[in-house]
């Protein structure tokens, strides 16, 4: 398209406006009075022409005396004054050089005019033709005819026109030129089809602001502006101009539109459509600024950019004192929204626009500010607005700005962007929890069994219920801040259980899918417990919520000018940790006392619900908090918390429990209503051998009314130790997890100890890699499964002591249990390492040597290692060497060698295992995020 660089002299304001007179030539039809600025061009004169007389513009000649007039001239560059008369010659200049193209346009436009003249034979079919063709050979050389002969003002003019049928047949000629105009990329450059684009959307909305056809064409524009057009420096303004003076129109009309008091329904899904296809236009004119400009330069080019970032200011000053008018009125129309069903629309209409307010200040100096400056006063009208967002909305930009909202707000946007609404309701883990929470409340389990906790309402019941389960004082697991009944804490006094670690780690978990589903359940946790989670340093000031009395204590001896009398004999605070500590003239002990108090007497509890909460949740909550600048830990307990008093009872001394029922433990005592009924062996009948192992041979058992069980068999020892080995398997009754073998008890009888397990069907891993070659994956998926369970018995302070293929099995699904408990212990329970023997070649150089001062969780990590290794190679470790051999080898820190066949992953992960310092072994939570397991199913 030919340049006129006159014609982009271009003020908002101050044009002079001219009253001229167009009289036709050889007619006796009165003059034409047409009303035009000064900086307007000839071509407008000829499309008013058209419009009112009918006239193609390939006819019309305009001369201002005896000088012919060009389209792209202004009025002012031709010296036109006002009240000047024009005159108009129509006639066709059909000559041999007239183009095939400029004759199809004027045939086309023939034909529109003498539609629009009322003439009955529709031309139609012929104009589609034409339009295609035209399109068809358009070149950027010849590309301007368009514009020249006024094509986009004649098919509008057909669109204006009352014949009847006209409208019809305009609209779709228009939207067949502006399908085909902007597929021409091949033949026009972007400049080119954005001109025409432009200009039928200009002609269109004089129509009206809110004509369908103006609407679909201007979205049409926007999207392809926003996804092809391109700019570089260099390039001519002239078409960025024309999107400018586009954009200012939008912004108007806009601004026009909101200052509506009351919104019909049908108006607002118009506004807000116009507010995203304005976006689309700034987005445009934000790239052109940031390609075009040059600093450096002082030429007509940067003078022009900044022009538009002028321009641009104003916009944003127009709507933002638009919107901090209209946000200010929301709280009191809220009622009227919502009466007119259009609360919803209207905030997103309204977010919509803040959204693109946001993005100006990167080109507006000071405008950051200003528009915090709006939201910190519309925190109101931004919570109600928030309400209504779902999760299929666009409000990711408010997350930049949580720190102006307010705690309910911020969760809100957060939760719906962390769990998309595919990922929030999983039957499958629904059911799961459900199942589990029957070990807590039989009661509550049966009254929603057969419910649907898919179901919102249902959900909510459900998860109140079991929150006041688990938090109620008398269950022992939390304790109240007395002066915030609402607000818990893990109860320091109470010696936890297998059983209460996993009642945790179940907490855990609901308070999860509490935070998740934004569901209140009349529970708060207590800062300082949530400070804990969050991994934060906990002061003396963060404890005078939960236990104000040891507060105002500790308060009161620091605040004695004379340290000195707090050197005194053993003391005691309101706090009941069950010790006494001595005291010292040094305020460091306090934050001493605190830690002992508050952060070591219940670190384990504080670890299991974090781990449960992030099993659920899919992140911790220090992760939270860093993912998510300004969002604090209060803000959680905003959506926990509600009008539910669970109230005290924590002024009883904690009493000592064991491992079977005990009224004083209402959970352990439900624990134990549920279990399966103490198994006798009179009442058992022995079947097939399975097979044996250091500590018994185990056979197939057989119960009236139960499942088929595993009864490992061993000779039975002397008293005390049966004794403690009954005691352990009490304990290890408690146990639930997946990749473990649950135990149902123990008899005995003159000759042996029996104990009754789970019966896992398909064998060991022993026998499994015996008949199959493992591939590496599934190598993989066993070993991340070890460690999981591995890891629930470390968390209770279970360990195993001979990890072997032999004993760990498989069932038909692939999922591995570890078994053998009989060589477990409990860390206070060593004597089973005494009496118990186990091969070596999967023991560390610390137990095989008896250098290593104990039997710790450590030497279960060295025995995972040595799994891998066996499941890799179908050997078991040490195979090169005799037996005589293997214990000096592995007493001497040798390695077992390491085949070149395994992947650089499960090298380097049985490396770490077989660390010869106990000490430089990870633990098996650390060893779940090494490459060879992670992402691995299940």
């Amino acid at each position: 398209m030919t340049s006129h660089p006159e014609s982009m002299a271009w003020p908002f304001g101050g044009a002079e406006p001219i009253q001229l007179f167009v009289k036709m030539m050889n007619s006796q039809a009165p003059p034409m009075e047409i009303n035009v600025d000064a900086n307007d061009i000839i071509k407008i004169i000829h499309e008013k022409i058209l419009v009112t007389w009918k006239i193609p513009v390939t006819e019309q000649k305009l001369f201002y005396g005896t000088k012919q007039l060009q389209y792209w001239d202004t009025l002012k560059q031709c010296s036109i004054q006002n009240k000047a008369c024009l005159e108009l010659t129509v006639r066709w200049d059909d000559m041999d050089g007239t183009s095939a193209l400029l004759h199809m346009v004027h045939q086309m436009s023939s034909s529109i005019c003498r539609m629009c003249q009322g003439e009955s034979d529709s031309k139609y079919e012929d104009c589609c033709s034409i339009i295609s063709q035209a399109l068809d050979c358009m070149t950027e050389e010849n590309s301007e005819i368009l514009s020249l002969c006024s094509v986009p003002a004649t098919l509008v003019m057909l669109y204006s026109s009352p014949i009847e049928g006209n409208k019809f047949d305009g609209n779709n000629l228009i939207r067949l030129s502006m399908d085909l105009i902007l597929m021409t990329e091949n033949q026009l450059s972007h400049d080119e089809i954005a001109s025409l684009g432009l200009e039928f959307c200009n002609l269109l909305r004089e129509v009206s602001s809110e004509d369908p056809l103006y609407n679909s064409c201007r979205t049409m524009l926007a999207e392809y502006l926003e996804d092809k057009y391109e700019i570089y420096y260099g390039c001519y303004l002239r078409t960025v101009i024309q999107i400018l003076l586009f954009a200012v129109k939008l912004s108007q009309d806009l601004s026009n539109g909101l200052a509506n008091l009351f919104y019909r329904s049908e108006h607002i899904e118009p506004l807000r459509i116009q507010v995203r296809d304005l976006g689309k236009f700034l987005c445009v004119l934000r790239k052109a600024i940031n390609v075009l400009i040059n600093e450096d330069e002082d030429d007509e080019q940067n003078r022009m950019v900044k022009f538009i970032v002028d321009v641009i200011k104003v916009l944003f000053h127009l709507h933002l004192k638009d919107m901090e008018q209209n946000l200010t009125r929301l709280a009191d129309m809220k009622q009227i929204f919502e009466k007119l069903d259009t609360a919803r629309p209207v905030s997103l209409l309204y977010l919509a626009i803040l959204n693109e307010l946001n993005s100006m200040p990167q080109l507006v100096e000071s405008a950051a500010d200003e528009f915090k400056r709006v939201l910190e006063g519309q925190k109101n009208s931004l919570q109600i607005m928030i309400k209504n967002i779902m999760r299929s909305d666009d409000y990711d930009w408010l997350l930049e700005h949580i720190d102006v909202l307010d705690s309910e707000s911020r969760m809100h946007l957060i939760m719906m962007k962390m769990f998309p609404e595919k990922k929030l309701h999983n039957a499958g883990l629904l059911n799961t929890l459900f199942c589990w929470s029957e070990k807590v409340d039989k009661k509550l389990f049966n009254a929603f069994k057969g419910k649907d906790l898919t179901d919102p309402k249902v959900l909510h019941h459900w998860l109140c219920k079991v929150c006041q389960v688990l938090f109620e004082p008398k269950n022992l697991l939390f304790r109240v801040c007395p002066d915030y009944p609402t607000e818990f804490y893990p109860n320091p006094e109470l010696q936890p259980e297998p059983f209460h670690l996993d009642c945790f780690n179940f907490a855990g978990k609901v308070i999860a899918l509490a935070l998740k589903h934004e569901i209140q359940v009349g529970v708060a946790l207590d800062r300082v417990f949530l400070m804990q989670l969050a991994g934060k340093n906990i002061s003396l000031e963060d404890v005078k919520n939960a236990d104000p009395c040891f507060y105002n204590r500790c308060k009161e001896f620091i605040n004695k000018d004379d340290l000195s009398t707090l050197e005194s004999p053993k003391v005691k605070f309101g706090f009941k940790t069950g010790k006494t500590m001595k005291l010292y003239p040094s305020k460091g002990y306090f934050e001493s006392l605190v830690r002992h108090c508050f952060v070591r007497s219940i670190s384990k509890q504080v670890s299991i619900f974090s781990e449960g909460f992030q099993m659920i949740f899919g992140t911790s909550i220090s992760q939270l908090l860093e993912d998510f600048k300004g969002l604090e830990l209060k803000d959680l307990n905003w959506v926990l918390k509600g009008n539910v008093n669970a109230g005290s009872n924590f002024g009883k001394k904690g009493k000592s429990l064991n491992h079977e029922c005990n009224e004083s433990d209402p959970l352990m005592s439900q624990l134990q209503k549920i279990r399966r009924p103490r198994i006798n062996m009179k009442d058992c009948q022995l079947g097939d051998f399975l097979g044996s192992g250091s500590f018994g041979k185990v056979y197939e058992g057989y119960v009236a009314d139960c499942p088929l069980l595993a009864v490992k068999v061993a000779p039975l020892l002397e008293r005390k130790k049966v004794d403690q080995i009954e005691q352990e398997i009490a304990l290890l009754r408690q146990f639930s997890h997946p990749n473990i073998v649950k135990y149902f008890g123990t008899d005995k009888d003159e000759m042996n100890l029996y104990i009754f397990l789970e019966l896992v069907g398909a064998g060991s891993l022993e026998k499994h890699y015996q008949k199959f070659q493992l591939q590496d994956s599934e190598v993989s998926l066993y070993t991340k499964q070890i460690l999981k369970g591995l890891k629930y018995l470390h968390d209770r302070n279970v360990v195993h002591g001979d990890i072997k293929c032999a004993n760990i099995l498989v069932d038909v699904k692939k999922c591995v249990k570890i078994a053998d408990f009989g060589l477990s212990r409990v860390t206070n329970l060593k004597t089973l390492f005494k009496f118990c023997w186990w091969n070596p070649r999967w023991m560390p150089p610390e137990v095989v040597n008896g250098k290593g001062g104990g039997y710790g969780f450590k030497i279960d990590i060295w025995s995972v290692g040595c799994t891998v290794l066996e499941m890799s190679t179908r050997k078991i470790p040490y195979s090169h060497l005799e037996p005589g051999a293997v214990d000096y080898s592995i007493g001497e820190g040798k390695l077992p060698p390491l085949p070149d066949s395994l992947t650089e992953h499960s090298r380097d992960f049985i490396l770490q295992c077989l660390q010869v310092n106990p000490n430089d072994r990870p633990t098996a939570a650390e060893l779940l995020e090494h490459p060879f397991v992670k992402g691995r199913c299940p």
